[in-house]
Formats: structure tokens, C-alpha cells, sequence
């Protein structure tokens, strides 16, 4: 039957047939595809169709465009358009809509399980926010739900977090 670490050792992941299974451990011995075995589309694979084999050049984030797909407008009232940092914390923001309201992130911030917005006790991090794509963002990708936001300050005028 063969060994038994082999055989329960899932073939699908390398794309290899048969006998020619990969071990899981060091204690058995290494079993290789004979040569020209198809293992999948890694380095060193042929082109796949469609591309020309070269690389596109990395685009750089600064030239991206906001919103940039031709004929689509953004229309969901929770998109956010503009947000200016406040004193202690706390951000106002403006949605596509007109609507209007404050952000308390203070207690959020200042507290031991702020997870990542830990890092936002920076005023100088904390006072680079923007909006990108409808959204609240810092950098180091720290965002908000624009959603939850809307909801809330659309019921209170102000989200505390």
C-alpha cells in the first residue's frame, strides 16, 4: 500500500500525480516529480496566455487616482468627502450627502486594547487623516468604517468609539 505519511499527505496542494508525492517530515525520504513533471504556473513555468512574459511597472500609490473608473459616481450617502482632525482626538466629517457630525476617537485611542489605533496617540499621525475612497484612513492602513460612522452620526450628530 506504500507509506501510509505519504499516501494521507494531500497531493492536490502540488499538482503531482501518483507515486510522486512530496513527505510531510524529515524522518522519510524526499520524492521528486520526474523531470518535466507539470507542477503548476511558478517561475520558470511557460508564459500563460495573454501576457507578453514581461513586467508592468509598479505604479506608484501618489499617481493613483481617486475614484478613477470612467462612467462610475460613488453615490452611497455613508461615503465620506471631507474630515478635518479636532483638538483631543476627535475628527468632523462631512458625507456625499451633506451630512454633518463629529468623530470622538479619545477613549479608542487612550485605551489598553486600542489594538492598532494605539499608534493614532501620535498627534502628528493622528492629524494626517484623509479620505480615500469614501473612507477615513491614516497612514500605516488605520481606517474606519464609513458606514457605522453614518449611521451613528446620522441618529446623534456624534460617534464615540
Amino acid at each position: 500500500m506504500g507509506d501510509p505519511i505519504l499516501a494521507s499527505f494531500s497531493c492536490t496542494l502540488w499538482g503531482i500525480r501518483g507515486a510522486y508525492r512530496h513527505s510531510d517530515t524529515g524522518s522519510h525520504t524526499w520524492h521528486f516529480p520526474p523531470k518535466g513533471a507539470i507542477i503548476g504556473n511558478g517561475m520558470g513555468s511557460p508564459t500563460p496566455k495573454g501576457t507578453d512574459g514581461g513586467l508592468e511597472t509598479m505604479r506608484n500609490q501618489a499617481e493613483s487616482i481617486q475614484n478613477s473608473a470612467p462612467g462610475v459616481i460613488p453615490r452611497a450617502s455613508w461615503r465620506v468627502a471631507e474630515v478635518h482632525t479636532l483638538p483631543d482626538y476627535r475628527l468632523a466629517v462631512k458625507f456625499i450627502d451633506g451630512t454633518t457630525g463629529e468623530v470622538d476617537l479619545s477613549r479608542l485611542i487612550m485605551s489598553e486594547s486600542a489594538g492598532i489605533f494605539a499608534q493614532l496617540r501620535d498627534p502628528v499621525l493622528f492629524a494626517q487623516a484623509y479620505v480615500e475612497y469614501g473612507a477615513v484612513v491614516w497612514p500605516g492602513e488605520i481606517d474606519l468604517a464609513p458606514d457605522a460612522m453614518y449611521d451613528e452620526i446620522k441618529k446623534k450628530g456624534r460617534w464615540v468609539l
